[in-house]
């Protein structure tokens, strides 16, 4: 993100997570194994612009559906 995140929501399945900032972008991220000192790296999956800041994001139970909440008026 270029400028403050506003949301960080982790997948029901453990596997990825998703975020949301100020620079009206979503991001889908899907955790990697790697040899770090954690074990796991993140991967951009994919990128959304939105038309305004994004304040919230979350899962489905099913994974199939993302809600997004924006900053519009």
């Amino acid at each position: 993100h270029e400028g403050p995140i506003n949301c960080l929501t982790c997948r029901p399945d453990g596997r990825g997570l998703v975020s949301g900032g100020a620079d009206k972008t979503v991001k889908f991220w899907e955790f990697k194994t790697a040899k770090t000192l954690f074990g796991k790296k993140l991967s951009l999956i994919k990128a959304l612009q939105m038309g305004d800041d994004v304040l919230a994001a979350k899962y489905s139970p099913d994974l199939r559906f993302v809600a997004v909440s924006t900053l519009d008026m």
